[in-house]
């Protein structure tokens, strides 16, 4: 979609401003990556579980386990994919209202922080 909402409104440009990110991630690769390796190792745990409850070594099949550890951590990131692409679409969407009403959208105002500050109460029973 092209045309006269490419250009943003000088009414809403603090919230285009608000929105950016400016290509910055706020998570570290260890956020991004142990949920992927926990679903990929749960099935070795299951395996292990299963074995320990029947009175069998615990090792026994471990390869089969270890096996569909890439399909667990594939499955993760398609999930993540999936859901990244849905964030996004849904920033786009608000984005464009928000481009495309800014009469509903007017510039908060600035407050100095000391203005912000209520005076302490004490509660006391």
């Amino acid at each position: 979609m092209s045309g006269k909402y490419d250009e943003v409104d000088p009414r809403v440009q603090w919230a285009m401003n608000v929105l950016d990110d400016e290509g910055q991630t706020y998570e570290s690769q260890t956020e991004r990556l142990l949920p992927g390796i926990m679903v990929g190792i749960t099935p070795a745990f299951g395996n292990m579980l299963y074995n320990f409850t029947n009175k069998i070594p615990i090792h026994t099949n471990w390869m089969k386990a270890a096996i569909t550890f890439p399909l667990g951590f594939g499955l993760y990131a398609a999930a993540r994919n999936w859901k990244d692409g849905i964030r996004a679409e849904n920033q786009a969407v608000m984005k464009r209202y928000i481009m495309t009403h800014p009469e509903l959208f007017p510039e908060p105002k600035r407050v100095k922080y000391i203005d912000f500050i209520e005076p302490w109460r004490p509660v006391r029973y």
